[in-house]
C-alpha cells in the first residue's frame, strides 16, 4: 500500500512539474468551481442578480476545462509516461549490451597497440571494426533515445562523438589517414585517457537512469 501511494505522489509530481501551466488553470478552474458551488449552497452569501449569467459563463467554462485537463492526463500523459519509462529502459539495456560494449572491445584493441601487444597491421582491420561500430551505436543512441536521454547523459555522448581521439583512431582505422600511425597517435596520454574518462561518464549516468 505504501509503495502504490508513493508511486501516486511520484505521478502527480512528476506531472504538475512538467507540465506547470496546465496544472495551474486545472487547479484555478477547480478552486472557481469551488468557489460557485459554495456561494449556490449559501444563503447568506448572495450574488447580484445581473452578474449571475456571468458567473455561471465562467463556471462552465471552468468545468470544460477541467475536464479537458481530465482528458489530457488519461489520453496524453500517462500513455507517453508509460512509453517513455519503456523506452527508457530500453536506451538503458542498448547502452550497456552495445554501446558500452562495442567501446570496452576499442578499448581493448587500441590498449594492444599501446602495449605493444600488437601491430598496427595485426590489429588495424579489427579496431576499423569497432570504431564503426562505437560511433554507429554512439549516433543511435541520440537519433533514437533522444527524448528519453538525462540532459547529462546527452552531453556525455554528445562528446564521445566529438572526441579528437576517437575521430584520429576511426580514420586511421579506416585509411582516411595516412601521416600518423595508430601507434603514435595512441601514445597521446592525455586525449588517450580523456576518451575512456568520456566513456565511462556515459557508463556513470547510465547506472542513473
Amino acid at each position: 500500500m505504501k509503495k502504490i501511494l508513493n508511486f501516486k505522489r511520484c505521478i502527480i509530481v512528476d506531472f504538475i512539474v512538467n507540465n506547470a501551466l496546465i496544472s495551474l488553470a486545472g487547479a484555478l478552474a477547480l478552486l472557481y468551481c469551488c468557489v460557485c458551488a459554495f456561494f449556490k449552497m449559501s444563503p447568506t452569501f448572495n450574488v447580484p442578480v445581473e452578474l449571475q449569467p456571468w458567473g455561471e459563463l465562467a463556471n462552465n467554462i471552468s468545468i470544460s476545462v477541467i475536464a479537458a485537463v481530465i482528458f489530457y492526463i488519461v489520453q496524453v500523459y500517462l500513455p507517453n509516461r508509460k512509453r517513455d519509462r519503456v523506452l527508457r529502459e530500453v536506451m538503458k539495456k542498448y547502452c550497456k549490451e552495445v554501446l558500452l560494449k562495442e567501446c570496452k572491445m576499442l578499448k581493448v584493441r587500441t590498449d594492444a597497440i599501446r602495449n605493444g601487444e600488437h601491430s598496427e597491421q595485426e590489429i588495424i582491420a579489427a579496431v576499423d571494426v569497432s570504431c564503426q561500430k562505437v560511433n554507429s551505436a554512439l549516433n543511435k543512441a541520440l537519433e533514437n533515445y533522444m527524448s528519453v536521454l538525462p540532459t547529462e547523459l546527452i552531453s556525455a555522448i554528445s562528446a564521445v562523438i566529438s572526441d579528437d581521439m576517437l575521430y584520429e583512431i576511426t580514420l586511421r582505422a579506416s585509411g582516411s589517414l595516412v601521416n600518423r600511425s595508430l601507434e603514435k597517435i595512441v601514445q597521446d596520454e592525455f586525449l588517450y585517457n580523456l576518451l575512456w574518462t568520456r566513456i565511462e561518464t556515459i557508463r556513470a549516468e547510465v547506472d542513473k537512469m
